[in-house]
């Protein structure tokens, strides 16, 4: 179970890793945040924290999201017949799963901003967006056999 929350570290690790390596192509200040009018108003500089930091809030996220993918693994939703909770408890489980790779794509991503990666609002919707939509699908999947009629029939 721990081992399926391994990846999207090793993902940051490997964002981390880079930027060590090419730390000498690091400018001394780059642009982080972008006002309404695409101008920039926010700036990070060459230093751990502007160069690590966002590497270091995506491995807080995940480690949250892991932590209650663990704990929701071990106790799944309470009430549900045995069927209907392993259907739940299996899209929960995707999502958070999902949740924690976009959060290392997206903060990996964000790491790279000086060395002027093109259009990084778009890419960074783009991940989001495909997340929300696979999330969305199957939780209608999951629904749709929940609405389904179910036929009672007595017994003795």
């Amino acid at each position: 179970m721990i081992i399926r929350s391994l990846p999207p570290f090793v993902i940051l690790l490997l964002s981390g890793a880079y930027l060590r390596l090419h730390q000498d192509a690091l400018p001394g200040r780059w642009p982080v945040h972008w006002g309404p009018d695409g101008r920039p108003n926010g700036w990070s500089e060459r230093n751990v924290v502007g160069v690590y930091g966002s590497l270091l809030l995506g491995a807080a996220l995940i480690a949250l999201i892991s932590g209650i993918r663990i704990l929701i693994a071990r106790r799944g939703p309470a009430g549900a017949a045995p069927s209907d909770k392993r259907d739940s408890l299996g899209v929960t489980l995707s999502a958070l799963d999902r949740s924690a790779y976009v959060f290392s794509i997206v903060f990996s991503y964000v790491s790279f901003l000086p060395f002027n990666v093109a259009y990084p609002f778009a890419v960074i919707l783009g991940v989001v967006f495909v997340h929300l939509i696979l999330t969305t699908v199957s939780v209608l999947r999951v629904r749709r056999n929940y609405l389904k009629p179910k036929v009672w029939r007595p017994s003795i």
